[in-house]
């Protein structure tokens, strides 16, 4: 019952993240200067007008690969950067969006699929929970102890007259 209760408490821990699977069409901010925007759009124009979900050859060579199966925000972020990654996860599927900045340039992207954030069922994750679980009570047992400590101790610290004798 205990687990469970922790369980129920703490279900996002132990929750599948979203996912999304997406490509990205990279202009590269140092060699497009100030035809960066420009270029971006008139790009997802194109992009949009042909429905490509497939860019192989379009926009700049990419620092990090075009296409990406299954990866959640926390990996997109990792690669790409945090703002990038909010940016992204906030986008609809289907069509191709942007442009979408990051440390290397922008971005046009298309986000293929996505799959929802999903809690788990208790029996598929309950290792996971127990560890979690005891782990959660040995620091809760700990810094009770600690706090019973400081009750019954008195720390006392020397102030600036009472230095060290010589």
């Amino acid at each position: 019952p205990a687990m469970r209760a922790y369980f129920a408490a703490h279900v996002e821990r132990f929750a599948t993240p979203e996912q999304i699977s997406f490509t990205h069409v990279f202009l590269d901010r140092d060699s497009r200067g100030d035809r960066l925007s420009a270029d971006a759009q008139t790009l997802l124009g194109e992009l949009r007008a042909t429905a490509v979900s497939d860019a192989d050859g379009l926009g700049d060579a990419p620092p990090i690969r075009p296409s990406h199966e299954g990866t959640t925000k926390r990996e997109v972020a990792r690669q790409f950067g945090r703002t990038f990654a909010e940016r992204l996860f906030e986008l609809p599927a289907g069509s191709w969006q942007g442009p979408i900045e990051s440390g290397f340039g922008l971005h046009l992207v298309l986000i293929r699929t996505r799959t929802p954030s999903r809690d788990p069922a208790f029996e598929h994750v309950a290792f996971e929970i127990r560890s979690d679980y005891l782990e959660n009570r040995r620091r809760e047992l700990r810094s009770a102890v600690f706090l019973e400590m400081r009750r019954n101790y008195a720390i006392e610290i020397p102030g600036p007259d009472q230095g060290h004798r010589q």
